[in-house]
């Protein structure tokens, strides 16, 4: 079968799907990766088929206006909205190269960053469609859409999941109506007809829904009671290093020369951040304050080793499942696939969130109690960094239950679970 792969953003939400795509071909599938430039040689590394989509949705995030959006602590929604805007030339572009990309495919997948578009071309084309999420997405009681944040406390029983539900409706409502003007105006130059005023995808899956893959560890969200049986929580989808990766020798020498350091990185979110060396002071004043070893990872800060004290070591990118079972802890913004790695690796987690599906993912680490309470990008100083470092360090309690976490999903084995699922499903 010849499946095409819908996936665009940052790295992590783009690597969960290399790795379903290998697990993919391996069970004699043709996959194709259809994403951003800056993926491509990533793709093809993995022996993958690759089309490009335009544009970046990274370089939208870090723009200076939806950057000044988040620091002025508006809300989600309204960042979501000027990131449409800045990617709103793009869309036309994109629906050309996506419809071209998915011609002759047997099978499309999305994810519910692209879920809209590719719905529409599977509609087009007559493919099949499923939908891959490495955050979830769909109605429940359960939990909150990762876009708002969780219902008070205080809150009854009740209340909590008609808040729930709710903001799962109203936000699919706002994202469709926030993106229905671009995708309606490409549509119409592309496929010479106009799409549907009303939110399509809830009547289109409840009369036929597709099987839909949550890539994360019923561990750390359990399925929700209310999801129908094509709703499935593989595990995670972890993707081995490649071959032709090996270790820097100066930080495996780093690595060996004192007690376990801790990891600090704030990945795709540095290149917009890093205004005026924000994170460079923050790091530095962080690390002398908890007096700690650390590793830090350099993408977007511009450092040089040999500015730095000798207890702090810079980083490239580096496949996190050889470098997190090194560290104490690992400091970062919750991301979907650096919380998984964490996780994954047992040490605990202090998350400072930026953006909405990092709010959620650090919501879920410290209710399973692998992690210290979030503190928000927008509050975070060296103070109470250090101090949230400290405890993470120092806390039985955490390690253990991130320890916990580690071996309950290291008995998971997130891409053979989704394989077999399509397979008996498509197949």
């Amino acid at each position: 079968m010849k499946i095409t792969i819908v996936t665009v953003g940052t790295r992590g939400d783009v690597e969960p799907f290399v790795a379903l795509g290998c697990g993919l071909q391996k069970a004699g599938h043709t996959v194709k990766i259809a994403t951003h430039a800056a993926f491509e040689s990533f793709v093809r590394e993995y022996d993958l088929d690759f089309a490009l989509i335009s544009g970046s949705v990274q370089e939208a995030i870090n723009s200076t206006e939806a950057r000044e959006t988040l620091e002025k602590n508006k809300t989600t929604f309204a960042f979501i909205m000027k990131v449409r805007q800045k990617a709103a030339p793009l869309v036309l572009t994109a629906v050309k190269e996506l419809a071209e990309a998915c011609k002759g495919s047997d099978h499309l997948m999305c994810t519910p960053l692209t879920m809209y578009i590719t719905f529409f071309i599977a509609q087009e084309f007559s493919i099949p469609l499923s939908v891959g999420c490495v955050s979830p997405a769909g109605p429940t009681r359960d939990f909150h859409s990762i876009i708002v944040p969780p219902p008070f406390a205080w809150l009854p029983g009740f209340a909590k999941r008609a808040y729930n539900f709710s903001s799962h409706r109203i936000m699919g409502n706002l994202v469709w109506q926030g993106q229905r003007p671009l995708l309606n105006a490409a549509w119409r130059e592309v496929f010479g007809h106009g799409l549907p005023l009303r939110e399509p995808l809830t009547a289109a899956f409840t009369k036929t829904p597709p099987l839909m893959f949550y890539a994360y560890s019923k561990h750390v969200l359990a399925k929700p009671a209310d999801w129908s049986k094509v709703q499935c929580v593989t595990g995670y989808w972890f993707l081995k290093p490649s071959h032709y990766w090996k270790p820097d020798a100066g930080l495996e020498k780093f690595l060996q020369s004192g007690s376990k350091p801790v990891y600090i990185g704030y990945g795709s979110m540095n290149d917009g951040q890093n205004k005026n060396g924000k994170i460079k002071d923050l790091i530095l004043e962080t690390v002398r304050r908890a007096g700690q070893r650390a590793v830090v990872l350099n993408a977007g800060l511009g450092w040089a080793q040999n500015e730095l004290p000798e207890n702090i070591f810079v980083t490239e990118p580096v496949p996190f499942e050889f470098l997190f079972p090194k560290m104490a802890a690992v400091i970062h913004h919750g991301g979907a696939g650096t919380t998984a790695a964490g996780l994954r690796a047992g040490v605990p987690s202090v998350i400072t969130p930026l953006i909405y599906d990092q709010r959620f993912w650090a919501w879920c680490v410290e209710n399973i109690g692998a992690g210290t309470k979030p503190v928000a990008w927008s509050r975070l100083t060296p103070d109470n960094l250090s101090a949230s470092i400290s405890s993470a360090l120092t806390s039985t309690d955490i390690k253990n239950k991130a320890r916990l976490a580690s071996e309950r999903i290291n008995q998971e084995d997130g891409v053979a679970k989704a394989v077999e699922l399509f397979n008996t499903y498509y197949c």
